[in-house]
């Protein structure tokens, strides 16, 4: 009887595929299919999973990055195919969608960017004195 080691199978790369992570926003992802409802999880905002092993953790970890790098301006989705996007990707400004599930990421976004002006109250009652220095 001989002892035969098998060799072990190295791991093949994963191919890229689309997956949906919200209604309307889809994202290129090489995270394994049945990983990808973690990474749903997290780009809704969900809490992880305690029972999940490590790489659901990992998945959801990225679902998350991307809810809040689209939070935070740094990726986009493309208004041609919903493609969920880094910002050095993106279209000029002019062309961005500002409808759809997460518009109200974009509501804080430009907030935080481009604060309203503040000016100063204006009075403008007829009765009211203006102040002069009796100095």
């Amino acid at each position: 009887m001989t002892n035969t080691l098998k060799r072990p199978e190295t791991p093949q790369r994963q191919t890229e595929v689309v997956i949906e992570l919200a209604q309307g926003v889809l994202a290129h992802t090489k995270v394994p299919v049945v990983n990808h409802s973690a990474l749903r999880s997290g780009f809704a905002g969900q809490p992880a999973n305690p029972r999940w092993n490590a790489t659901k953790v990992v998945a959801w970890k990225t679902g998350r990055q991307w809810r809040s790098a689209l939070a935070q301006g740094s990726m986009v989705v493309r208004p041609t195919d919903s493609m969920l996007i880094p910002i050095a990707e993106q279209i000029p400004q002019r062309h961005l969608r500002l409808e759809g599930p997460f518009c109200f990421l974009w509501d804080s976004l430009n907030r935080r960017t481009h604060p309203p002006a503040t000016h100063p109250p204006q009075n403008t009652s007829p009765l009211a004195k203006p102040l002069v220095d009796q100095g």
